[in-house]
């Protein structure tokens, strides 16, 4: 009973070998083995070798059939997911990973195939998609990184340092100078017929009237001019007060003179039978009316 089972299967199995013939493999596929094929998936990959699955954005098809290849950083897959292209300088992938976009302000991207990267300290980037970052020009500094912008010093400073990222390369204006500007490169000279007295001037002072200044001057020196015309002022009035002052002596002397009688020359007598003769002799005692 056990043989005749016996015979008949492997009867059965002659009878399959034996009419079993080989079929081409469809075009996309290859043999997994005698009796199975397996996809060959472009721009997919195999699930469980059955089934082709589309590679998600940023990846690829790769060499391993049941797996997708990640693009490198700086590129992005195309619409058919079988190629990574590169981005472009100022530029990095996207975040669906499908295409490019610009660097951020304050980042900066030099080559293609790159990500973008922060501007360092005493640099900036004002733009979106730069591929590269600028120093912070003179009177100005930026202390962070990726930033789009430096700080400028302030009116009454200066900085004559370009790429600066100290705030102390801010130095204050001396004095006999001025900076005007909230980004001053270097301190300006106090001009002519002006002055600057003191430290941090954002603006030179003008000399009062009649007083003058060269370049370079903390204060202001009366000018010759109006030197020459005190002077001659102080002439004319000493010479006035002078003129004043003789004219009086010589008044009061003619008045001295007249109240004075005149000196008899010698051996000469004064006659006064003449006198008598106009002015009548009063008696002692009597007040007489002198007419002074």
């Amino acid at each position: 009973m056990l043989n005749s089972f016996v015979f008949v299967l492997l009867f059965f199995i002659f009878v399959k070998f034996a009419t079993l013939t080989c079929v081409r493999c469809p075009t996309g596929s290859v043999a997994h083995d005698e009796y199975q094929c397996v996809l060959i998936c472009e721009a997919w990959y195999c699930d469980r070798l059955v089934d082709c699955l589309a590679c998600g954005p940023g990846t690829i098809a790769g060499t391993d059939p049941q797996n997708c290849k990640t693009c490198d950083p700086g590129t992005y897959s195309n619409s058919n997911n079988t190629e990574c292209l590169a981005c472009s300088a100022g530029q990095e992938t996207n975040i669906n990973k499908t295409g490019c976009s610009d660097c951020e302000i304050g980042y900066y991207n030099p080559q293609p195939s790159q990500m973008c990267e922060k501007c360092n300290i005493g640099t900036y980037a004002p733009n979106p998609g730069s591929t590269n970052c600028l120093k912070c020009p003179m009177g100005s500094f930026q202390n962070m990184s990726g930033e789009s912008f430096c700080y400028p010093c302030g009116v009454g400073k200066y900085n004559p340092s370009s790429n600066s990222w100290n705030p102390n390369d801010c130095l204050i204006c001396p004095i006999k100078y001025y900076c005007p500007n909230d980004m001053t490169a270097q301190p300006i000279i106090c001009p002519k017929n002006h002055y600057c007295d003191s430290d941090g001037l954002s603006t030179p002072k003008k000399c009062p009237v009649f007083r003058v200044s060269n370049e370079g001057e903390s204060k202001c020196q009366f000018s010759i001019a109006f030197i020459a015309i005190t002077a001659s002022f102080c002439v004319i009035v000493i010479g006035i007060i002078i003129l004043v002052v003789r004219l009086k002596i010589q008044n009061k002397k003619e008045k001295q003179k007249l109240l004075r009688p005149e000196k008899l020359p010698e051996n000469e007598t004064l006659d006064f039978s003449e006198l008598r003769k106009v002015v009548p002799m009063t008696q002692p005692n009597q007040i007489v009316y002198s007419g002074l």
